[in-house]
């Protein structure tokens, strides 16, 4: 993964990247995740986590100590303010703390892998409350349940990934893909499964229930979201339940899609499209955004028929 990818990641966005690749080499791959505890920024406690994979275990090491070392965008302002934390579980792990910010960033080795984590408290930030001891356990806690899942997990080896299947579920070609330009779709390209999908939700709250009702197995984005569920009947109920939104008002469909159910938003919302549409095909249920209605109705109706057309 390239500077450039991970330059707009919730995490690598935060962090200075100027001698990135210097400070990764033997980097193979990474992932984040990120959430926080209200819908309001202003007031919420906020959590990003992050793991690196690489070939070795001394790389990774090495990384985790020259990443904590380069610290933050200065765009920021946050390296001349930053101090250093310790862990109370993770004597190993690299800490930096913000006390303008009420931020604590992390960044912690464990095999071939780098944990990084980032957790704020915006409340606190607001209200000038300084409390490093409760982020510092909710960074402690990423940390041990992100360890805890990665013992399991078995990455493929570096020089085997060239072999791997593009497509393997045969996801991808069915999905419309992104327009040359856009910057309305997701910046990630591709296909997940259950587990994974479930990190890039709107309502992680309400997502897995709807995800088990509905059997999704895997979700692909391109110009929107290709979700697979359990079968047609599944499909149409996954439509119903993500089509409803008390901040919207219905609109047409496009012609000769009667089936898609459409909306805007009353008001414009920020970061978030104004016109939505949704529709249920065999066992794929389309999710499909645009600022306009006209692309709108295009791309769902292109996505349809890439369906109705795919043998």
């Amino acid at each position: 993964m390239d500077v450039e990818s991970f330059a707009g990641d919730p995490v690598f966005g935060y962090f200075n990247i100027t001698d990135f690749t210097a400070n990764t080499p033997g980097l193979v791959a990474g992932f984040s995740t990120s959430g926080q505890s209200n819908a309001d920024s202003a007031i919420a406690t906020e959590l990003t986590d992050a793991v690196m994979i690489f070939d070795t275990a001394d790389a990774a090491g090495s990384a985790a100590t020259a990443l904590a070392r380069s610290g933050f965008d200065n765009r920021f302002g946050s390296n001349d303010s930053a101090e250093p934390a310790q862990s109370t579980q993770y004597p190993t792990a690299h800490l930096s703390w913000i006390p303008k910010n009420q931020e604590l960033a992390s960044w912690y080795a464990t095999g071939q892998f780098v944990i990084i984590t980032l957790v704020g408290d915006q409340a606190n930030n607001a209200l000038k409350v300084s409390d490093q001891a409760s982020l510092r356990a909710l960074s402690d806690k990423a940390i041990t349940v992100t360890a805890d899942r990665l013992k399991s997990f078995q990455p493929t080896l570096p020089d085997k990934l060239a072999s791997l299947p593009t497509d393997p579920q045969g996801m991808l070609r069915l999905t419309l893909p992104v327009p040359t330009g856009d910057d309305t779709a997701y910046p990630f390209d591709g296909t997940l499964d259950r587990h994974g999908a479930l990190h890039k939700v709107d309502d992680p709250d309400k997502a897995p229930a709807r995800f088990e009702k509905s059997g999704v197995d895997f979700v692909s984005y391109g110009a929107g979201r290709l979700v697979r569920t359990r079968d047609a009947a599944a499909a149409q109920t996954y439509v119903d339940e993500i089509s409803i939104d008390r901040f919207q008002q219905r609109i047409d469909p496009p012609p000769g899609l009667p089936t898609a159910r459409c909306s805007r938003y009353y008001e414009r919302r920020p970061f978030a499209s104004n016109f939505h549409c949704y529709v249920a095909y065999q066992r794929y249920a389309i999710e499909i955004w645009s600022d306009q209605q006209q692309d709108l109705y295009q791309r769902i109706s292109a996505q349809y028929a890439i369906l109705a057309n795919s043998k």
